[in-house]
């Protein structure tokens, strides 16, 4: 009789070395199986037969497939990858500091990211190092550094990373993390141990430091111990491997120095994108913003703001900037058109209301009014219609290009929007009205002016780069004014360039050398362009600065950027620089040209002032980085009664705004520009003259009360006032 309780033993041939084994439970194999013995098994995994696979990972193996290999599970490669699924699967250990980045990516689904295939390689490469496994990830902001990590949190999601990495959980931590809440000695230093000791434990961790510059100089105010002092020896032979990011700046400065802690790191250079690169991750990028915000970016719109962006946002880097603009741009676009769901809501509820009343009237045969519930119930159904119309209508909005071009306006605070096609659009017009007599200069000036307006001008150098020549008082200070104010929101920055006759005073300008007191404050020209960097630059009486002062706009007027005491460069080429001067008019004083307006005198005194300027004052390498030299012509007694009736209604302005009214007789007018005139100091006088009525309003007010004023000329020929 058979034994019901035998136990059933097949025997096979390994075939590796066709010894004979048992094999139990021959029912549990799958076809096609590659049987071997136990022995000739270990033996494979030992001698590398299976890739990838780890000392720690054998061991672990080892334990699992003796377990498995009595039940009669002789499948090798099915069993190993089987064992390593089940140890990725593993929950990842609870830390007290930091934060699960693969989890944290896994939250995030719709998150995308086009992929840089050669800096993940490079990570890749250096984490597998049997020592000093450690990636540093070096870039300027906004070039996708941290997004690097990232992505590879999420490759290991996915499997897409060879099996020594398959299992790896990157933990990232900040230098904040670890020194909040440390008030007594030797806390960050506990702290710092505990982390250390929970990355011993699980060799499956990663360390990951952003802003890794300040991660190396944390310790405690009252230790001699750092952090990265205690984190070194574990770094130099992969017991712990650490990913860092930094800037080039942040290496440079705390990093590079220190040998100890660079030759335990691998750099990994990051460089910005490209406009194909960008113009890639940017398409990739919209589908997550068109979701997020219910919008739509068409393709060509992403390449205007990439065109954009790398012209008027230069210090700021791609892809960062174009994200940005692309965002906020998305987001006005989503406000602007937002439809509530209040009124939706509260007609539906009128509606209902409107229903149940209805239906009661039936029931009560008040037919009448039953029909004119149906009448009310009727226009609520199309208000109710063309509100949900108008609510779709907006869930399909597009973003367009003026919308991005004011979200850039307001980042730089460069006008990217004019209407320069309007036909009483006049620059010319606009600046006569604030300097009279400078027809010449103007017409010149603005013939400069009109090709940054129309974004023609070389879009490497700054918008334009004036040289204002001729007498004191003759309106070339003014005339930038005007400039700044009509075409650049009176966005100047003045300097006078006779505060800059020492050689040392460049130090005002762009900071002052490594070493010098000063030299991590800050610098004004440097400063100011980088907080307006659309702005009329007006540099007075430049003749007066020192020759090393002047070499600094060397570069600025050649290649639109100015580099400040510590190597950082500023776009100045949405900026207009005007300088003055009024070198060559002792010469031209000395020549009797008088003060005609007729073209041979003009062109005299043109002559004679650009000849000074190239003979004496500047260097050829300076003089030929000058778009336009304008010569300004002296002031005749015509010019000056306009440049008086001027002042005038604007002093009758401020009497008008105080309740008075003030008027003045022409002979006043005609008497005040001649007693002005002065040819070596061109107008400058009469501002004085002009707020000199003032006071002689005032002195006719007496004890009474009055509201007008009455300036007249006396017999005498002298200036009196009558109030009433």
């Amino acid at each position: 009789m058979e034994d019901k309780n035998k136990i059933e033993y097949n025997t096979r041939n390994c075939a590796i070395c066709n010894d004979v084994f048992l094999e139990r439970n021959r029912d549990l194999l799958l076809n096609g199986d590659f049987k071997i013995c136990t022995k000739c098994l270990f033996e494979k995994i030992y001698s590398g037969g299976f890739t990838d696979l780890r000392k720690d990972d054998v061991v672990s193996l080892k334990s699992e497939l003796e377990e498995r290999l009595k039940n009669g599970h002789l499948n090798t490669k099915k069993t190993v990858n089987q064992i390593i699924q089940q140890q990725k699967e593993q929950p990842a250990p609870k830390i007290k500091v930091g934060r699960n980045l693969n989890q944290a990516v896994k939250e995030k689904p719709d998150e995308t990211f086009v992929s840089r295939e050669k800096e993940i390689s490079e990570i890749i490469t250096v984490l597998m190092r049997k020592e000093k496994g450690n990636p540093l990830i070096i870039g300027s902001p906004g070039v996708g550094k941290t997004s690097l990590v990232r992505e590879m949190a999420r490759q290991i999601n996915r499997g897409d990373v060879p099996r020594h990495l398959s299992d790896k959980i990157i933990i990232e931590v900040t230098a904040g993390e670890l020194i909040s809440g440390t008030t007594l000695r030797g806390e960050l230093e506990e702290r710092v141990q505990n982390l250390i000791d929970q990355f011993l434990k699980d060799e499956r961790l990663i360390l990951f430091v952003d802003e890794f510059d300040q991660f190396v100089n944390l310790n405690d105010s009252e230790s001699t111990v750092d952090v990265m002092g205690m984190l070194k020896p574990y770094l130099s032979d992969g017991r712990i491997r650490m990913i860092g990011v930094t800037t080039e700046e942040g290496y440079n400065a705390q990093i590079a120095t220190d040998e100890s802690i660079s030759r335990r790191l691998q750099r990994i250079r990051v460089e910005e994108p490209d406009y194909q690169q960008t113009l890639k991750i940017a398409k990739e990028k919209k589908l997550e913003l068109e979701s997020f915000h219910s919008v739509h970016i068409s393709d060509d719109l992403i390449e205007q703001v990439i065109e954009l962006t790398d012209q008027f946002m230069t210090n700021q880097r791609q892809p960062d900037k174009t994200l940005d603009i692309l965002d906020e741009s998305s987001a006005f676009t989503a406000s602007s058109h937002f439809v509530s769901e209040d009124p939706i809501t509260a007609i539906k509820e009128e509606l209902k209301e409107k229903i149940e009343a209805r239906n009661v009237l039936i029931k009560e045969n008040e037919f009448e009014k039953a029909k004119e519930k149906v009448n009310e119930e009727e226009e609520l159904q199309r208000k109710l219609k063309s509100l949900q119309n108008k609510k779709v209508e907006t869930s399909k909005r597009v973003v367009d290009i003026d919308t991005v071009q004011d979200v850039i306006t307001k980042r730089t605070g460069i006008p990217l929007i004019r209407d320069i096609t309007n036909e009483n659009y006049s620059i010319v017009d606009r600046l006569k009205l604030w300097v009279k007599g400078q027809d010449k200069a103007i017409e010149e000036s603005a013939r400069f002016i009109k090709r940054a307006q129309y974004k023609l001008s070389d879009p490497e150098r700054p918008d334009g780069v004036f040289l204002f020549l001729g007498p004191t008082g003759v309106g070339k200070t003014e005339l930038a004014k005007a400039i700044a104010e009509e075409l650049y929101g009176s966005k100047l920055i003045r300097f006078d360039m006779s505060e800059f006759s020492e050689e040392a005073s460049v130090t005002k300008l762009v900071g002052a050398s490594p070493g010098y007191l000063g030299y991590d404050e800050g610098a004004r020209l440097i400063d100011e362009l980088r907080v307006e960097p659309h702005s009329v630059v007006l540099l007075d009486e430049i003749e007066k600065a020192h020759p090393n002062v002047l070499n600094i706009f060397l570069q600025a007027f050649e290649d639109g950027i100015i580099t400040d005491n510590k190597g950082n460069t500023i776009d100045v080429k949405n900026a207009l620089f005007i300088m003055t001067s009024n070198a060559g008019v002792d010469r031209l004083m000395r020549k009797p040209v008088g003060f005609s307006s007729q073209a041979s005198t003009l062109k005299t005194s043109e002559d004679v002032l650009k000849s000074t300027i190239d003979d004496q004052t500047f260097t050829p390498e300076f003089l030929n980085r000058i778009d336009v030299r304008v010569v300004f012509n002296h002031l005749n007694n015509d010019v000056m009664y306009e440049i008086v009736s001027g002042l005038v209604d604007q002093l009758k302005d401020r009497f008008a705004h105080r309740g008075y009214t003030l008027t003045v007789d022409d002979c006043v007018l005609h008497k005040i520009s001649k007693d002005s005139f002065d040819v070596y100091s061109g107008a400058r006088g009469v501002k004085r003259q002009v707020e000199r009525l003032t006071d002689v309003a005032l002195n006719a007010i007496g004890e009474r009360s009055v509201n007008s004023f009455h300036i007249k000329l006396s017999e005498d020929n002298e200036i009196f006032c009558e109030a009433h």
